[in-house]
């Protein structure tokens, strides 16, 4: 796992000079092209966040098929730095879920199997970050999961803990950030360093004319970046 403290450090005080106590956030890491390192960020912000956090970080990863940030912390390697990958919690709060998989199958008994049953949030070690693993080898051919619009779950999981992060699957493979987006208090960009502006000022009008909020862009590189170079504010 990759340590993006000082990339983060500018976004975390941000969080923390306007949070509400009282009220938690929802916030979605997205990009333009595959490969400018979403998860990588969306991992670290809530490394970094989750120890000082009472209510608990939930980091949902919508890239269903391949459950990346799933397959991270249950490695070997980082459970024997952050601990055990918990058994599997319902996350849908008693609110209809975000997303949806059709066509509904019906079991022998002639009960339909959920959407809400696919997805579970697992508890990293000891600690207040819950990670999301879709059940996806459960999906039968001709299955399909959609992203939905879900403001009363969204504002269920604001009033249960602090802070939903959410990874979203590129623009460049998928709509489902303009889908979630309207949802969401603040959208933020993920970027190679040097990317061309205006490819990253079309993905910011994408989201506001989805209804979202583009709250800036991060720019993830391997190398050391310049100083204060790491985040750009669109504000």
């Amino acid at each position: 796992m990759f340590d993006l403290t000082n990339e983060l450090q500018t976004l975390v005080q941000m969080y923390r000079t306007r949070a509400d106590q009282s009220r938690g956030a929802v916030l979605a890491f997205a990009s333009a092209k595959k490969g400018a390192g979403v998860s990588t960020c969306a991992q670290g912000f809530a490394r970094l966040l989750a120890p000082n956090l009472v209510r608990g970080v939930w980091l949902f990863d919508l890239d269903f098929y391949i459950n990346g940030q799933a397959a991270n912390f249950s490695s070997t390697q980082a459970q024997h730095v952050y601990g055990q990958f918990g058994p599997p919690l319902d996350p849908t709060l008693q609110q209809k879920p975000f997303w949806r998989v059709s066509p509904q199958l019906v079991r022998n008994d002639g009960r339909e199997v959920s959407s809400a049953w696919h997805l579970a949030m697992h508890q990293i070690g000891q600690h207040r970050l819950f990670v999301s693993k879709f059940r996806n080898q459960s999906l039968e051919t001709g299955q399909s999961v959609h992203i939905i619009r879900a403001p009363s779950y969204w504002q269920r999981v604001r009033d249960a803990i602090d802070l939903a992060i959410i990874d979203v699957p590129s623009r460049d493979r998928s709509r489902t950030l303009l889908a979630i987006a309207p949802d969401v208090d603040g959208v933020v960009l993920v970027a190679e360093h040097g990317t061309n502006p205006n490819e990253l000022k079309l993905l910011q009008h994408e989201v506001e004319a989805a209804g979202g909020n583009c709250l800036g862009v991060i720019f993830n590189a391997s190398g050391e970046l310049p100083q204060n170079s790491q985040q750009q504010s669109y504000q």
